[in-house]
């Protein structure tokens, strides 16, 4: 039996286009594909400096990504944290419209029906705005709710290796026969590499400098949809874990 546990955040859905859509919309500016990138990145790397107030429910989701927004604007002297809140408050609006890609979803609907593999979920953020991505991405339809872990609401969170622990309990798995599959090298790939997990590092901002200084390399890396498509149903063809 092979268990294979997704992120939600930028592995089944790409916020990154929301984010800066978000911003440029209240700035009344069009980003470049570098100034894009640019501001995505520090909007990413300002996102643990809160993550774990939100996760406690001692911030909201739009008081975090308003923190967010308004420091990254500054950073480049673009606005404010009013302007800030603003894209917050739109970016969350956005997410109405997130979805599944056609692509990612047919992989997950050929995989998911396989009798030796089991899919499973661990998100970070606030429990329940991650249950509220998790019901309209309409993720019930390749992983049950009870093999779902949201970080806000178990009092741990990536990389804390305790929480693949207690995915390895509700999946029944033990450590060589999972693989985690995230965009985040820091929480998803280190985090699941201390469980002694495998691990497909989806590399959706061809984040270089996450790897600086890391001498871990992941079973797979990929940069597309296509080529993480490709490597999922690798892993679920072969079914035997890597050594």
């Amino acid at each position: 039996m092979t268990g294979i546990v997704l992120d939600i955040d930028d592995t089944l859905y790409d916020r990154q286009k929301l984010i800066s859509d978000a911003a440029g919309e209240v700035l009344g500016i069009t980003f470049d594909e570098q100034q894009r990138r640019r501001f995505v990145d520090e909007f990413y790397r300002c996102s643990d400096s809160n993550l774990a107030r939100l996760e406690r429910g001692e911030i909201t989701t739009v008081e975090s990504n308003s923190w967010r927004y308004g420091t990254v604007m500054e950073m480049f002297g673009l606005g404010d944290i009013n302007a800030g809140h603003r894209a917050a408050e739109l970016y969350l609006s956005m997410q109405s419209s997130m979805a599944v890609s056609p692509l990612l979803s047919a992989t997950l609907d050929r995989i998911s029906v396989i009798d030796d593999v089991i899919l499973g979920i661990i998100t970070a953020g606030q429990a329940g705005h991650q249950w509220s991505k998790f019901d309209r991405l309409g993720l019930d339809r390749w992983v049950d709710r009870d093999r779902t872990i949201v970080a806000g609401e178990v009092g741990y969170t990536k990389p804390d290796v305790r929480i693949f622990e207690m995915m390895e309990d509700r999946l029944g798995l033990t450590p060589e026969n999972l693989w985690m599959v995230g965009d985040s090298m820091k929480h998803d790939i280190i985090g699941a590499a201390g469980a002694r997990w495998h691990t497909i590092w989806f590399d959706r901002r061809g984040s270089s400098s996450d790897i600086s200084g890391v001498s871990y390399r992941p079973d797979f890396t990929v940069h597309s949809e296509d080529e993480l498509c490709d490597a999922l149903c690798s892993v679920c063809v072969t079914n035997i874990p890597l050594t």
